[in-house]
């Protein structure tokens, strides 16, 4: 999947990073977001970190809400592209 074409659609449209949160019991918190091409984690207040192409895939394989939610902005982003004027030569 092109999350660098996602994240600068994005980025150009909305002008904030595309961002995902959730809540476990206890308040503990796991973020996701979409930025310069990778999809990046945070685990509460901690770092920032890439996630990588495998832990993507597995996102996908056990259809979790990280999933679900990468799919939504794939979709939305095919359906901005389409209604985009072709760029001149």
């Amino acid at each position: 999947m092109r999350w660098d074409a996602i994240a600068n659609l994005q980025a150009r449209k909305m002008r904030y990073l595309p961002t995902f949160k959730l809540t476990f019991p206890g308040g503990v918190t796991n973020a996701y977001r979409i930025r310069n091409a990778h999809v990046e984690f945070q685990i509460g207040d901690g770092t920032w970190r890439i996630l990588d192409d495998e832990h993507v895939q597995l996102h996908f394989i056990l259809h979790t809400e990280v999933s679900k939610w990468l799919l939504k902005y794939k979709s939305e982003f095919n359906r901005e592209t389409e209604t985009m004027p072709a760029a001149a030569d």
